[in-house]
């Protein structure tokens, strides 16, 4: 299915693809910088001259903080100018439609900062103690805060008003051979007018418009969810080796299926999935780390059948897998960003 063409080394946890270039930040741990290269793999600009150790990628822009977080700087497409901006953002935040929700620093302090990123100029600087001293997720003008540990979070608009809030301290209890958990908040997801939270054996359903719980379902299979990807009406989850398939909409399980092991080149292989899934061409890709060797593998979303796998020759585990039109992209935690093509 699909081919390995190329690869980038020494990339430092961020990249992105576009349409015609691959973003990266590369280095390693005490020096890196951004480069820009095209669909070939050529370097097109190395801003070598800046440090750099997170980016986000705008339309006019490529914004991003130095190794040190004591300067930020936007590089502007049109004329390749660097600017030097008067504030300090500490990448990542959230974009609220052409403004930049960000965790920064400006004349001194901490604080988070609204900016347009058409000008880069200052909208609005909020208390560092915005919502619960953080930034979770961006729905419209509203935010969601945590309060993770303790299973607390919160919809706040951007005066910093609380619209309501929700506590799965005790919803999201539960006992296993560790003994007692209260519940915890692991990842959060918006989906039309809904939050779908993730909390150990538990999914719950809220809405976003009054943080009523809407439906709320705990494995059958022992599962524990950290990461979700949404598809239309469903949600997929693939942890160790648990898969299951949800109906956000009824609040039911689709599938609740454990995968043993999978067939590579004739041997029988333990499964063992980690990291984001993600859904692309119709089937559900996963990382999977098994016997020192990692693979990719691709999954058919109706019946959690394993139905393509691919060895990642490095040896290293996956950090992260994107696609880009026919294109996979596989990035592991040696820094290597594998480019594999779709030769079907």
């Amino acid at each position: 299915m699909f081919l390995k063409i190329g690869e980038i080394n020494n990339i430092i946890h961020n990249y992105e693809i576009t349409l015609d270039y691959i973003i990266a930040v590369v280095g390693n741990s005490k020096e890196s910088h951004l480069k820009i290269f095209d669909k070939s793999l050529k370097v097109q600009k190395d801003l070598q001259k800046y440090s750099a150790y997170d980016f986000i990628n705008v339309d006019k822009y490529i914004i991003f903080t130095s190794n040190n977080a004591d300067f930020s700087y936007a590089y502007q497409k049109s004329d390749e100018r660097i600017l030097k901006l008067p504030y300090i953002l500490h990448i990542k935040g959230e974009k609220i439609d052409e403004q930049y929700l960000c965790y920064s620093q400006y004349e001194g302090k901490e604080c988070y900062l609204l900016i347009s990123l058409d000008s880069l100029e200052i909208n609005k600087i909020f208390n560092i103690a915005i919502g619960f001293g953080n930034v979770n997720h961006i729905v419209g003008n509203m935010f969601i805060s945590t309060k993770r540990h303790l299973g607390i979070f919160a919809l706040f608009d951007l005066s910093n008003k609380l619209r309501w809030q929700a506590n799965l301290g005790e919803l999201g209890s539960y006992e296993d051979w560790r003994g007692k958990h209260k519940g915890e908040i692991h990842n959060l997801y918006y989906y039309r007018d809904t939050i779908l939270v993730n909390s150990g054996p538990f999914i719950f359903c809220f809405s976003l418009n009054n943080g009523e719980l809407l439906w709320s379902l705990r494995s059958n299979i022992e599962a524990r969810f950290y990461s979700m990807v949404i598809n239309k009406n469903k949600a997929y989850l693939l942890q160790n080796q648990n898969y299951t398939v949800i109906d956000i909409v009824n609040g039911i399980f689709i599938i609740e299926k454990k995968i043993d092991t999978f067939q590579y080149q004739g041997k029988e292989v333990f499964f063992d999935a980690h990291g984001e899934p993600v859904y692309n061409q119709g089937f559900i890709w996963s990382s999977l780390y098994s016997g020192g060797v990692s693979f990719v593998c691709a999954i058919e979303p109706s019946t959690g059948d394993v139905v393509w796998v691919q060895h990642l020759e490095s040896g290293y585990k996956i950090e992260s897998i994107k696609f880009n039109n026919n294109q996979m992209y596989i990035l592991d935690t040696g820094g290597t960003l594998n480019i594999l093509e779709n030769i079907n």
